[in-house]
């Protein structure tokens, strides 16, 4: 099992956007497929359809990208504002995956993504993690019913909702204090 799931995120962390080229300048690539010539996909656009991918093939459930366009980094001061970037978000109302983030984490690590410590936190009710590979920094957000440490008879509700904000790195993403 564990080598299908490397394999399968070899095959994401290889897949980039591409276009059809017209080699003989006529238009007819775009005209045999039907649809009009696209640009090249964004490297966080083809970051978002990789944690889209992942959530389908490791953690079984449905990620979609929102039309959200301009995204901010959580980590950094809110003045920097918002970028260009791409929003999936998703979850499952069971708990198929006792660590959704967790597994994020690791599976995306084997497909070639460094894990930044800086954005990254746990608590009770959810984890961050944050990620990076060529030029694209990916920030992972869980979020679940930890439970109530003060009543011992409270049973937190089953299920959890993820968040992926891929964007490019700027340079005020590499300073985390302010």
């Amino acid at each position: 099992m564990t080598g299908k799931i490397v394999l399968g995120l070899i095959v994401i962390g290889c897949a980039c956007g591409g276009e059809r080229r017209d080699t003989a300048g006529s238009g007819a690539a775009a005209a045999d497929s039907g649809r009009a010539a696209q640009p090249p996909q964004s490297a966080p656009d083809a970051a978002c359809d990789s944690i889209i991918a992942l959530g389908d093939r490791v953690l079984a459930i449905e990620l979609r990208r929102t039309d959200e366009r301009r995204v901010e980094n959580p980590f950094v001061d809110p003045a920097q504002g918002a970028r260009a970037g791409c929003l999936v978000t998703g979850g499952d109302p069971t708990d198929r995956a006792p660590d959704p983030v967790g597994t994020f984490l690791v599976t995306l690590e084997a497909a070639g993504w460094t894990s930044l410590s800086r954005f990254q936190a746990d608590g009770p009710d959810g984890s961050v993690v944050g990620l990076a590979r060529g030029g694209v920094i990916c920030i992972v957000r869980g979020q679940w019913d930890g439970g109530d440490d003060s009543d011992s008879t409270y049973v937190p509700d089953p299920g959890y909702q993820l968040e992926g904000t891929c964007f490019t790195a700027e340079p005020a993403d590499t300073v985390t204090a302010w």
